[in-house]
């Protein structure tokens, strides 16, 4: 899931208030999480912690748009955009996962100069809401290349499976499994 941030906009207008508490970090009662960061972010004041994407951040208080965090790698304590991170538990830090990207989108990316045979990504379904599709680009001798879709099927026991005969635990294992 990740943050529920709306944008950029409303993190650039809750940076006044950050801005105004300075280095007062004040934590609410909330349990801590483990987060990743999607994006590189450079601090712009001295509260701020900077950070690499791919660093593994501890969120400690998560309120409004800037969260206080500090880093696992560094132990260093600070303000960052909520925005910028999802928690580490979640398909948002998987490289393969495109949540809100249509099928159409799907094919014209997976297609583009750069992608080679193989390629592929996983999304949410468009007609199966809570479902997923596995989109791969593949050589057809006949068509050249195109881009297959599987629908991922979901177990009551929570589980995933494109093929009843191989189930899995999370859609991280299933991608393991077919790569």
């Amino acid at each position: 899931m990740g943050c529920t941030c709306s944008g950029q906009k409303e993190v650039k207008n809750d940076k006044r208030r950050h801005e105004a508490q300075g280095n007062r970090m004040v934590r609410s009662g909330q349990d801590e999480c483990t987060y990743v960061a999607l994006h590189d972010f450079k601090s712009t004041n001295a509260s701020d912690l900077p950070f690499k994407k791919g660093e593994k951040l501890k969120v400690l208080q998560a309120d409004g748009q800037w969260w206080v965090a500090k880093s696992l790698e560094t132990g260093l304590e600070g303000f960052i955009p909520c925005n910028y991170v999802a928690r580490a538990d979640t398909l948002d830090v998987e490289k393969w996962f495109f949540k809100d990207m249509s099928r159409k989108e799907t094919e014209r990316l997976l297609l583009a100069p750069g992608n080679k045979g193989g390629s592929f990504l996983v999304r949410e379904s468009e007609t199966t809401p809570g479902s997923f599709s596995l989109s791969i680009r593949d050589s057809v001798p006949e068509e050249g290349d195109v881009v297959k879709h599987y629908k991922i099927r979901c177990l009551d026991n929570g589980g995933y499976y494109i093929s009843p005969f191989n189930t899995f635990p999370s859609l991280q294992e299933l991608v393991k499994y077919y790569t």
